[in-house]
């Protein structure tokens, strides 16, 4: 995903290795940051909306990636990531003339496919997310990112 191909720029997909490619969206990432998330192997994938034909926000696939549709709110994503309890997405970097950092965290209940809220920004996220990810401390799930210009960033899920 979020491969170019013939200088067009989207999601693409592949089913043979790499060998042959079918663009299945406009989505790509914002400069500086992208990432997917993967709950299980039943074939759903979310995916941060940036320039989607979907709009801006967060894109969901049953399908592995063949077809996607749109949730959440139409904030500019670069990030999602999920846990037993939320799925999460946020946008870091805004390229362009005097760069802005921008959080836009949003979340919906797992499996993520109802309603997204954007329940404020959470202390230290200010910077937006480079890259995110979740651990599990035997109690609480923990979201641990590296973010732009403040470095490492942790939060503990309520």
């Amino acid at each position: 995903m979020g491969q170019q191909s013939g200088g067009t720029y989207g999601t693409w997909r592949t089913t043979d290795g790499g060998a042959t490619w079918v663009q299945v969206d406009t989505n790509e990432h914002p400069p500086g940051a992208a990432q997917i998330y993967q709950p299980d192997s039943n074939g759903v994938v979310f995916m941060a909306g940036s320039y989607s034909i979907l709009g801006q926000g967060v894109l969901r696939s049953a399908d592995y990636g063949q077809t996607w549709t749109h949730l959440g709110l139409t904030n500019n994503e670069s990030v999602v990531i999920g846990t037993s309890k939320n799925v999460y997405s946020m946008f870091g970097f805004s390229a362009g003339p005097g760069g802005t950092f921008d959080s836009s965290f949003e979340l919906a209940a797992e499996p993520g496919n109802g309603t997204w809220v954007a329940p404020g920004t959470p202390a230290g996220l200010t910077q937006g997310a480079a890259q995110i990810s979740t651990v599990n401390d035997g109690s609480n799930n923990v979201l641990i990112g590296a973010m732009w210009n403040s470095g490492l960033w942790r939060y503990i899920e309520p």
